[in-house]
């Protein structure tokens, strides 16, 4: 499978891309923006190789938004320290498209409304410095970036409020009556004392180089090493121990203790996932909480940067319209709808059957946070992700994917 995407990508790769995996580091907008205004992407020698890999897996026309859409946030990044200054409750700064709009846009996320006179001026120093030249070719690419002011309430947290080749099972086999793990699953973890916070199993992993199972979760579920982790059948079975908790992930890792059995694929399609590709806007995705169960949606964010980004080390998050509620966190987010390709059927009729392939149920993000409970229902849904490609180099596992 790789050397077949190293053929098309050399084939059909413009001047302008990244050759080698170390490329991407010197060239990349958006890291060069991090740099200057230094705020730590925690960026390690992994994670340009996972970059480069993931990067080859993806269509040129989709190649040419990412680029774009990394451009725009760099341009996004250097006005931070500014409008810290100027826009009271500045949440995030990110790029996506807005409803109704074909272009490509840069969008400001606060907590309360700006006054007139303070966007004003925000978007007239957005205009003298936004045409920054882009390296794609100038049919390719809008010469203005429109900036645009989405006002939501901040979100929080999603966890505070109480079968053949595709599974495999300690001991082999296991008893009927062993507890079956599954992407998507009700899980949670129990403190010494009994307190107990519940969410959705994003997938199953292994250390690099083995294949025991660990799963991955919600770090703001599992809570703290040593924790029992449990899954959400109706007697609270207790099948293991959290490992490890990250806080700047918001991810963790739980062991599991025989008699057990996993089952590789995700609930929100049905299929064993592909290997995770780079979020872009517009994109079908689809995914299966604990609480809300099957769900549909589009990415309308990339890149989105917390306004208050700092040397503290940042995980960019993006954004898709997707509805999730209290016991989500964690859900596995995938391409596509189903076992269809995350593209439009006329464009699928003309791409290379492997690029279709990596676009179906590939894997994307973890469920961070949505909506507070009792938030506005006319407000739209919105769910925040951390790219998976992040997750797996920072906690040094592998997903277990389709062949």
């Amino acid at each position: 499978m790789p050397g077949e995407f190293d053929e098309l990508y050399y084939h059909g790769k413009a001047e302008w891309e990244p050759t080698q995996p170390g490329d991407w580091w010197k060239r990349d907008p958006l890291l060069s923006a991090f740099r200057e205004a230094e705020i730590a992407s925690q960026i390690g020698d992994q994670a340009v190789f996972s970059f480069h890999t993931a990067w080859i897996r993806m269509p040129p026309a989709l190649r040419s938004q990412i680029w774009r859409e990394r451009e725009i946030a760099a341009m996004l990044v250097r006005q931070l320290p500014r409008w810290r200054q100027m826009i009271p409750g500045l949440y995030s700064v990110g790029v996506g498209r807005w409803p109704h709009q074909t272009a490509l846009a840069a969008i400001v996320t606060v907590d309360e409304q700006p006054t007139p006179g303070e966007w004003s001026q925000v978007r007239s120093g957005w205009m003298e410095s936004s045409r920054a030249r882009s390296i794609l070719p100038p049919t390719a690419v809008s010469p203005d970036v429109e900036l645009v002011l989405d006002r939501r309430p901040a979100p929080g947290l999603l966890g505070y409020v109480p079968p053949n080749s595709f599974l495999f099972g300690d001991p082999d086999p296991a008893p009927p009556s062993a507890p079956v793990l599954q992407s998507g699953d009700r899980i949670g973890s129990e403190s010494p004392v009994g307190v107990r916070e519940h969410g959705t199993l994003t997938c199953v992993v292994s250390d690099a180089g083995s294949i025991l199972p660990l799963a991955l979760c919600s770090g703001h579920v599992l809570l703290q090493p040593q924790y029992d982790f449990i899954c959400g059948l109706p007697t609270r079975t207790k099948v293991g121990k959290v490992r490890t908790v990250d806080l700047t992930l918001d991810a963790a890792l739980a062991e599991l203790s025989a008699p057990y059995v996993c089952d590789y694929r995700t609930r929100a399609a049905g299929m064993v996932p592909a290997a995770p590709i780079l979020p872009t806007t517009d994109m079908p995705v689809q995914m299966h909480g604990a609480q809300s169960g099957y769900q549909v949606g589009y990415l309308n964010q990339v890149n989105v940067i917390p306004a208050g980004a700092k040397q503290a080390g940042l995980i960019p998050m993006f954004t898709a319209d997707i509805k999730c509620a209290h016991g989500d966190s964690g859900a596995l987010l995938v391409a596509g709808r189903g076992g269809t390709p995350a593209v439009p059927q006329w464009q699928a009729k003309h791409m290379a059957q492997a690029y279709l392939e990596s676009l179906t149920c590939a894997m994307i993000g973890m469920l961070k946070a949505g909506p507070e409970a009792g938030s506005d229902p006319s407000v739209r849904p919105q769910g925040y992700f951390t790219p998976l490609l992040q997750v797996f180099d920072e906690l040094r596992v592998e997903p277990w994917l389709r062949s």
